[in-house]
């Protein structure tokens, strides 16, 4: 049965927008909670250990999925009529990879230098990957199709059993191994989930045979799925070589913090990537580039405040989250929140790229970021520890961003994105200045007015410099896209 798309245009963004949001910052934070039980139950060196495991195992979804998932997405949304036909095709060669992906993860994990207990985490959530990514193409077709309240509704109940059951055998004092067996069970019920509701839109059928010409139209995904993973995740894995589970414990408690507010902008780039794909094709290109632009100046702007946000929460935000064993290092997470405008930036810029079909730059620009981080890591975190690592994290997302940027230089306006960055920048310190300022009396009240005043300047200020009004006549313009 065929189903409509939710609807059409600027309704349809903010639609797909909210649901994409919603399902993935629902995960997100029940992520977190996930994390915070280990940090509380197992203390760093648990943490530390989880995280190791989780790194490893994501990179066995970029095996299974060798960028078949982005691909159908992107296809499905230009050329709706051959969804089908590219659907069997990347489901059949999805299988072949996963069986060899079986059989790479039993084989590392045997060779791995960690504990035991990590191993065995290692291989669970490595099965569970595996398992997973095939959900990955399900829900690519329900994202072809801007049908993304359905894909949330299959993500979010795989985290929804993961979480739930993990937290309640941490509780019960279960041993962290135990994770992965729940990991394993909340995969298979995503996968089933998300078959029912691909079958909506297509047939379940997969075609066996070779196909050389698809390998080679996903590997630019595939090339980008794996650097973006590495980007996420290779921090953690290097850490896990270099120092102690503890020491990765710690790290972690920050980063993965950082990249959970960082979601936001990550989700609301993929929300409107099938909507900008579209565009693409339908608009001339000074049209394109006037949105691109427009765009570019709400999330600097979006990023703006969410560094601000966390910084000025960052001292209770990782009290609550993680304990009185971790409140050191909010002065780490209120450096780390720089990370958000960038990554924020990053975004938007890969999504534009992927839109406009020249995914290989975006790629490229990936890794590139990739081996600053390890570069970075390498020099900063011997002499430095944890605030080394920190400012690795940084300085490679400020690295991806500008790679991103100079490979759409002849679109962006360059002029119009450094006054917008400045603008950002002098609202973020000012609310930054306030909110010590006011929060100086150290009193309950001063440090909730604190917040609440940094937060006001930086719209008064945003609105007084012009990039907000300048992005609310954006975003009402773009009803001009239904």
């Amino acid at each position: 049965m065929q189903i409509k798309p939710l609807g059409t245009g600027f309704r349809m963004v903010l639609g797909n927008v909210a649901f994409h949001m919603g399902s993935n910052l629902t995960g997100r934070l029940l992520s977190i909670v996930l994390h915070a039980a280990l940090g509380r139950y197992f203390g760093p060196p648990g943490l530390g250990g989880y995280s190791t495991a989780v790194a490893f195992a994501a990179y066995f979804v970029f095996i299974v999925d060798f960028g078949l998932s982005p691909r159908l997405t992107r296809e499905g949304a230009v050329a709706p009529d051959n969804l089908a036909r590219e659907y069997s095709a990347a489901l059949g060669l999805k299988i072949l990879t996963g069986a060899a992906a079986l059989v790479a993860l039993v084989v590392i994990v045997r060779v791995l230098p960690y504990e035991d207990w990590v191993g065995e985490l290692c291989l669970f959530l490595g099965i569970s990957s595996i398992i997973r990514s095939f959900s990955y193409l399900n829900e690519a077709v329900c994202r072809s199709k801007e049908r993304l309240d359905l894909e949330a509704i299959s993500t979010l109940v795989g985290v929804v059993v993961l979480v739930g059951s993990s937290v309640a055998l941490i509780v019960h004092d279960y041993p962290i191994r135990t994770i992965g067996i729940v990991s394993i069970a909340s995969s298979t019920v995503q996968l089933l989930v998300s078959t029912v509701i691909a079958r909506r839109f297509v047939p379940i059928s997969a075609t066996f045979a070779l196909n050389w010409s698809l390998a080679r139209s996903a590997l630019p995904y595939a090339t980008t799925s794996l650097t973006m993973l590495a980007f996420a995740q290779i921090d953690i894995l290097f850490l896990s070589f270099l120092e102690t589970s503890e020491f990765v414990g710690r790290y972690a408690s920050v980063s993965r913090l950082l990249l959970a507010a960082g979601t936001i902008g990550v989700l609301t780039a993929m929300a409107i990537l099938p909507t900008l794909a579209r565009v693409f094709i339908r608009v001339g290109p000074s049209r394109f580039d006037e949105i691109i632009n427009g765009t570019l100046g709400v999330f600097l702007l979006a990023g703006g405040l969410a560094t601000l946000g966390l910084y000025v929460i960052a001292e209770p935000l990782i009290a609550i989250v993680y304990g009185p064993e971790f409140v050191d290092l909010s002065t780490q997470l209120r450096i780390g929140s720089s990370y958000l405008v960038f990554t924020f930036t990053a975004s938007i810029l890969a999504v534009i790229l992927t839109a406009t079909g020249r995914q290989g730059d975006r790629a490229r620009s990936v890794l590139f970021g990739l081996l600053g981080t390890v570069i970075l890591i390498a020099v900063m975190v011997p002499p430095l520890g944890i605030d080394g690592a920190v400012g690795a994290l940084i300085a490679s997302e400020i690295l991806l961003a500008g790679c991103l940027a100079a490979y759409l230089r002849s679109a962006l306006d360059w002029t119009r994105c450094i006054r917008t960055f400045a603008s950002v920048a002098t609202s973020v310190s000012i609310g930054i200045f306030a909110h010590w300022w006011i929060a100086g009396a150290e009193s309950s009240g001063s440090s909730i007015s604190g917040i609440a005043v940094a937060i006001l300047i930086y719209f008064m200020l945003a609105f007084g410099l012009g990039e907000g009004a300048r992005a609310v006549r954006f975003l009402a313009g773009l009803r001009r896209l239904s």
